[in-house]
Formats: structure tokens, C-alpha cells, sequence
């Protein structure tokens, strides 16, 4: 079998096993079913998704606002274990659920506020806002999701083609550059 090189040859390390040592209990946790790259991996998509759990949280520095949003791409080929990525994920499912439950109950009190009114304008209640907006949807639900989100989203998705060929819309490709 060939050898693939990638990155001009250069090989990445493992990330240390004193790292792993000196991580708060929860990312030991998550971390510790897996050895090798898969850990790496696990590890390095749970900071990810700890940085979309943390919208309004950060620090200063020189005079800025600096915030903990970490954008992670995993690159390997395919069958090389990037969906153990998806492990991490536990750390921000109850979340979305949270957020999903209750944008939804605000929207259905919205809709049923204004028909006991018999107001009109229904599409006037709020969207249903939620915090793992999936990747392949289209350039229209991007935006609403987008536009409905107080505290930021997350995509979680081991094939990155999935997300750019979903929609085939330049626009897409032009919303990602920004988000």
C-alpha cells in the first residue's frame, strides 16, 4: 500500500498523555473511551463545541473583547475516524434541547396570543431557535436559523462536503466566510 503524505510529509504528533491527565473531569471523561487519533480528534472537537457553549463569556485583552469560539475542522482521509468527532457532542445536546423547547413553547404562546386577539400577522412570533443547526439545509434556513439565534450555533459534521454541496447557492459559501 502507498503511503500518503499529507501536509508536505510532515507528521503530526499525538497530542501528550499528560494533557489528557490535567483536563477537567468532563473532558477525561469524554476522552478517555479512545486512544491514539481518535482521542486527539474527540478532544479537539470537544473544545469546539465548549466554545459555542459559551456565547456570552469573554476575556480582555489589549482593550478587546476576545471570545472563546474555536472553529475546528478535522482534515484526513476518508475512514480515517473523523466521526468520532460526533462523541463530543454530548456536551451540548441538552442544550439545544433547552433552547429548542423553549423557542418552540414561546412560539406556540406567541400564535395562540394572537389568535385570542384574532390579531393578525402570525408570522410576526419569533422562529424556533436552536444550538446545532444542521449541515445540510438551505441557504434560506441558514439565514432563519441564523437570524434567530441569541447565543450562537454550532455545525457538527464529520464529512465537509456535506455541508458545502448541500446547496449548491454561491450565497452559502459567502454566509460560511462570515460565520
Amino acid at each position: 500500500m502507498e503511503e500518503i503524505k499529507i501536509n508536505g510529509g510532515v507528521i503530526n504528533e499525538l497530542i501528550e498523555e499528560g494533557v489528557y491527565r490535567r483536563l477537567p473531569k468532563i473532558l477525561q471523561n469524554i476522552t478517555q473511551p479512545f486512544i491514539g487519533r481518535e482521542r486527539d480528534i474527540v478532544l479537539t472537537s470537544a473544545l469546539g463545541v465548549l466554545g459555542a457553549c459559551l456565547p456570552n463569556i469573554y476575556g480582555v485583552y489589549d482593550g478587546d473583547k476576545i471570545y472563546p469560539n474555536l472553529y475546528v475542522m478535522i482534515i484526513a482521509p476518508a475512514a480515517s475516524g473523523k466521526g468520532v468527532m460526533n462523541k463530543s457532542r454530548i456536551l451540548i445536546d441538552k442544550i439545544h434541547d433547552k433552547v429548542l423547547k423553549d423557542s418552540i413553547e414561546i412560539q406556540q404562546d406567541c400564535k395562540e396570543g394572537k389568535k385570542k386577539s384574532k390579531e393578525k400577522g402570525v408570522d410576526d412570533c419569533p422562529s424556533v431557535e436552536i444550538k446545532i443547526m444542521p449541515a445540510n439545509i438551505s441557504t434560506a434556513e441558514m439565514y432563519t436559523y441564523m437570524g434567530a439565534s441569541n447565543h450562537g450555533l454550532l455545525i457538527m459534521e464529520s464529512e465537509a462536503d456535506t455541508m458545502f454541496y448541500a446547496n449548491t447557492q454561491i450565497n452559502q459559501v459567502k454566509i460560511l466566510k462570515f460565520f
